[in-house]
């Protein structure tokens, strides 16, 4: 189970030397039982090693493109595709990474201006597959180990497929909470439609976990992951769609097993340096051979439909307790001259320091009373009351 994304040894693996690591063979055949690649899409096959990302084809047209990822790491793994930011060649990228020093505990700066289209997140011996759109141009593949890193070339457009595939679910992915994502889902081999719609890159990971456990269960069990002996849920299989950015669209076939899954995300947030899953952007599906066909959750039970302010003003909260219902997002907003923040008592959230005209945001999934204070005017009290 994720609980940090650390893309390791990726700095000095950027710079290196570009020759790509190539198979030298012909593409594999597509897979019989997959949907995505019976469609005939340009495929770009790449396998996972434990030493190195590998591809077949080094030169793919444009537009949409299968990535068809063969694991044989050993270990769960996932083809990060990535290329410079508009306007910037490769180089002048590479320059970028140098110059931006990280410790292996840090979410990786660069990947919030580089140009993520997404990609498959693959169990060891399995096959992955995913539709994703690039754009003409140089494109890196690397992953979270210290492996070498594959590189190919997005030519100019073909005669290909360029209308998008059917989807048997649509999600999208914002701050902080993935929208159309149902609580009950068919098993079984389907196709998701996934659209980051918000303003920061974000992923979808679906990874199984014990029937009958609740969500504040599973975060409390990835916030301790880190501690021998202190998890106490045991994470199954993980699926799901690596690092996409703003505005980009992925269509991520999946081939999930009877029972219930946690969907997070686990980026980090730039500026408050918190994990999206600690954000609220974390949900429970389950699957099962009688679920029937994905029906969303209705529009009025989504976050962006149920939302409530609070204002910072005069070294005050206001209201100072705030009633809402299970699923709200809360929006704080500072109004004062002076600085504060949001600070749960219990420390399930907390935000980085607010300026005036900073805005905190936090999505409350579960009953109860949170009280909170700021940190630096701890005489400053409120209340938020699910119910």
């Amino acid at each position: 189970m994720r609980r940090v994304v650390r893309i390791l040894g990726v700095l000095l693996l950027l710079v290196a030397s570009s020759a790509s690591s190539s198979l030298g063979q012909e593409a594999t055949p597509a897979s019989t039982d997959s949907i995505l690649a019976t469609l005939g899409y340009p495929q770009l096959d790449i396998t996972i090693t434990s030493e190195a990302y590998q591809v077949v084809q080094t030169d793919v047209p444009a537009g949409l493109v299968l990535l068809a990822v063969t694991n044989q790491s050993g270990v769960e793994a996932a083809a990060t595709i990535l290329a410079p930011p508009e306007g910037m060649d490769q180089a002048g990228f590479q320059a970028t990474v140098e110059a931006t020093p990280q410790t292996a505990d840090e979410f990786p700066a660069f990947l919030y201006q580089a140009r993520l289209p997404g990609g498959p997140v693959v169990p060891p011996g399995q096959v992955g597959y995913a539709v994703v759109e690039v754009a003409a141009g140089e494109w890196t593949i690397l992953g979270e180990g210290d492996q070498t890193p594959a590189f190919f070339t997005a030519t100019e457009p073909s005669g290909a497929p360029s209308e998008e595939p059917d989807a048997d679910l649509t999600i999208e992915m914002r701050e902080f909470a993935f929208t159309g994502l149902p609580e009950a889902i068919p098993s079984g081999r389907q196709v998701w439609q996934i659209a980051n719609t918000g303003e920061q890159p974000h992923m979808l990971m679906a990874t199984a976990v014990p029937d009958g456990v609740s969500l504040d269960q599973i975060l409390a069990s990835i916030d301790t992951a880190a501690t021998p002996g202190a998890r106490a849920i045991e994470f199954g299989e993980t699926v799901g769609l690596e690092i996409a950015s703003p505005g980009q669209t992925a269509w991520l076939e999946v081939n999930l097993q009877p029972g219930t899954y946690v969907v997070a995300c686990y980026v980090a947030d730039p500026e408050s340096g918190m994990l999206h899953v600690a954000m609220g952007m974390a949900a429970l599906v389950v699957a099962g051979d009688d679920a029937g066909p994905a029906t969303p959750v209705a529009p009025a039970a989504t976050a962006e439909a149920m939302a409530a302010t609070v204002d910072i003003a005069d070294f005050m909260f206001t209201p100072g307790e705030l009633e809402i219902e299970v699923g709200t997002s809360v929006t704080w907003t500072n109004q004062d001259q002076s600085d504060h923040t949001v600070t749960a008592e219990d420390d399930t959230f907390n935000s980085r320091i607010l300026n005036q005209g900073d805005s905190f945001d936090q999505r409350f999934d579960d009953a109860g009373s949170y009280p909170y204070i700021c940190a630096l005017h701890p005489f400053m009290k409120g209340s938020i009351v699910v119910s």
